[in-house]
């Protein structure tokens, strides 16, 4: 997979969006992006580039730390409506 939790809180020269289309060509194996994914859209990105993939966990924990169960029930549609809304 590619990821930016190896080093968090480091400034990284290459997001994992950048990097992406490189492992993908370069693997032999089914790529999963875990991190650099800020909206609907980057999924896409990553979807679209070759990923198999997406994995967005932060923005549930954050949704249940400040909403509980309503907080994360309230943002479980807004990644797949997100890319609706800029098309």
């Amino acid at each position: 997979g590619v990821s930016e939790r190896q080093f968090p809180g480091i400034g990284l020269a290459l997001r994992t969006l950048d990097a992406l289309p490189e492992v993908v060509v370069a693997s032999q194996v089914p790529v999963l992006l875990d991190g650099g994914v800020r909206r609907g859209t980057d999924a896409l990105k990553a979807v679209c580039q070759g990923a198999k993939a997406v994995l967005i966990g932060h923005p549930y924990l954050w949704a249940l730390a400040v909403g509980g169960k309503e907080g994360v029930l309230a943002l479980i549609p807004l990644p797949a409506t997100d890319g609706r809304r800029t098309t």
